[in-house]
């Protein structure tokens, strides 16, 4: 039912004429900052994170707000889901080239958390083509800290 309810989202995010649909592909992920309790030989987490989503965004030049969602395996290697909107502060480059930082906020539901949450990103995007990273805290007091790489092509 989750997969389903992401689907009809992305679909009604679809049928403006005036805006965007972006497709998203997740993959690599670095994680840090975790202490390992004295006697353990560490923790084997999931450093690709593989996975996939939508997101919808206004039609605007330097800023817009963004709707989507996304599914992807998280550190523990469970299938885990998101649901945000969001605002992007667009710079532009050149005539192709453009940097930006995004806030994403919305409900988690992977790596040990299920609620709300927020998440700080920034990029360079060169024609329709984007590549992103940001920032996720430790969902946890013994969590890790992780910056995640994923790219974004825009239809």
């Amino acid at each position: 039912m989750k997969k389903f309810t992401l689907f009809i989202i992305a679909l009604l995010m679809s049928v403006s004429a005036h805006a965007e649909t972006d497709l998203i592909a997740l993959g690599k992920s670095w994680h840090f900052g975790h202490q390992v309790p004295a006697g353990q030989a560490g923790y084997n987490v999931n450093q690709y994170n593989w996975g996939g989503g939508l997101e919808y965004r206004g039609d605007t030049w330097h800023g817009q707000w963004m709707v989507g969602g996304l599914t992807y395996r998280d550190t523990f290697r469970q299938q885990a889901y998101t649901v945000y909107a969001g605002y992007q502060f667009t710079v532009p480059l050149t005539d192709n080239l453009s940097a930006f930082a995004a806030i994403r906020a919305g409900y988690l539901n992977g790596s040990g958390w299920h609620g709300p949450g927020a998440l700080p990103s920034v990029g360079l995007t060169y024609r329709r083509v984007s590549i992103e990273a940001t920032y996720i805290p430790p969902a946890a007091k013994d969590g890790y800290n992780c910056i995640a790489v994923f790219g974004r092509v825009a239809f």
